[in-house]
């Protein structure tokens, strides 16, 4: 998470954004699949 509240998971094959909050972040590892903008 950066000072922002952005959320970002780092693996051995790179770095991801998983949401602009927690809840977004956390919505994307349990569902898969990231929500489009806005929703």
């Amino acid at each position: 998470m950066d000072v922002d509240g952005r959320v970002y998971s780092l693996d051995h094959s790179g770095d991801y954004y998983l949401g602009a909050d927690i809840e977004t972040a956390l919505t994307t590892l349990v569902d898969g699949v990231r929500r489009p903008p806005g929703w």
